[in-house]
């Protein structure tokens, strides 16, 4: 009975070091659908290879609900993709990502060089109206001067965005 307790004892000791470590433990993660679908599949493989002691919980949320589940300690940490910081919460930017103008090869745009004043003559396809992403390239494209431009699609994702400009229905804007 002794030996089982020392035993124990080692194991819980090498345990709380595993966790302090960040060599073992489960990990929550609220992040949205871009991120999720196509930054994080990369990078937990690599990670799980490196720590396959350590588990992994990924929640896909709006941008505000990401927010509101680590205010809430509901996760341990989001990973949203905004220009600004949240408030009330502490941020460190992981990378910045270029953004591109696509469309369909049968555009009128397509293979040639484009001036901003063009675009305006085009209508675009956008994310969610409430989408935090919808809001940057809004707020982008104004501050270079391209105000009310006409919408022809709203869709939920990145992946939708490039169905909908592959099938020639306006212009988007995508992270590079």
């Amino acid at each position: 009975f002794a030996r089982q307790i020392v035993n124990s004892t080692d194991q819980l000791g090498r345990s709380i070091r595993e966790l302090a470590e960040g060599v073992a433990g489960e990990v929550k993660i609220a992040t949205t659908t871009s991120i999720g679908a196509f930054i994080l599949p990369k990078i937990v493989g690599r990670l799980l290879q490196e720590m396959p002691r350590v588990r992994l919980d990924i929640t896909i949320k709006s941008l505000s609900s990401v927010c509101e589940s680590v205010k809430q300690a509901e996760t341990d940490f989001g990973i949203i993709l905004s220009q600004r910081n949240p408030p009330v919460l502490v941020a460190k930017s992981l990378k910045r990502e270029r953004l591109c103008f696509v469309v369909s090869p049968r555009h009128p745009l397509a293979r040639s060089t484009v001036r901003l004043e063009e675009l305006r003559s085009h209508s675009f396809v956008v994310g969610a109206r409430t989408g935090g992403y919808t809001e940057m390239i809004q707020g982008l494209l104004e501050r270079n001067g391209l105000f009310g431009f006409e919408v022809a699609l709203r869709v939920g994702s990145f992946e939708a965005i490039k169905e909908a400009v592959r099938s020639g229905l306006g212009i988007g804007v995508l992270p590079e």
